[in-house]
């Protein structure tokens, strides 16, 4: 709880009953990313703020691991366009230092997040090219980070509303909404764990 006005929170439980929330805050100059742990037993932490920059965060989302780490993702405007961030919360350890995982021309938004049995993660959102929106999606592996964004819809059509799920195998599954100039239909992409 700070002194400005909260909005959009997002919440993921884990083992044992723990849990994560993730929220907007505006600061009286701009809007930050925060996060809050609930410990079963013990209650509510303290408030931290994950993220702090010139630019305003936006649609803040978190998922949990099995090994009750977890990954927080955002936009960030960058005063030209909303780029994709994320920060990693270490059981133990407490928040990492926030990383960009999207950098280039148009806006990013509608993010989602999802962490699989084996705590590889997929973050997927749609990006503005100037002409329409398409799908991107970056993994986050384990021990290793990130890796590179990669666009993973290309149709004409207007693209909107990514979900992503991921199975106990690492295997995982991207929907999303797609124009074709008369209706929206569904599309999907399947990740296969190598």
């Amino acid at each position: 709880m700070g002194d400005g006005d909260g909005s959009d929170p997002q919440v993921a439980i884990g083992q044992a009953g723990s849990a994560l929330a993730v929220w907007r805050e505006w600061d009286g100059t701009r809007i930050n990313i925060w996060a809050n742990r609930y410990i079963s037993g013990s209650g509510w932490q303290t408030a931290e703020l994950i993220e702090m920059s010139d630019g305003n965060g936006s649609d803040p989302q978190v998922a949990i691991g099995g090994d009750n780490n977890a990954l927080a993702v955002w936009g960030q405007w960058d005063g030209i366009r909303d780029n994709i961030w994320a920060n990693r919360y270490v059981s133990g350890l407490g928040w990492q230092m926030a990383e960009m995982i999207e950098m280039g021309d148009g806006n990013g938004s509608d993010l989602q997040v999802a962490i699989g049995g084996d705590n590889n993660a997929l973050a997927v959102w749609r990006k503005s090219d100037g002409t329409k929106y398409n799908i991107w999606v970056n993994r986050y592996v384990s021990g290793s980070g990130w890796g590179t964004a990669e666009l993973i819809e290309t149709d004409d059509g207007y693209a909107s509303d990514p979900q992503v799920a991921i199975g106990q195998d690492g295997n995982a599954l991207v929907v999303w909404g797609q124009s074709d100039g008369i209706r929206n239909n569904i599309w999907a992409r399947r990740y296969d764990e190598q």
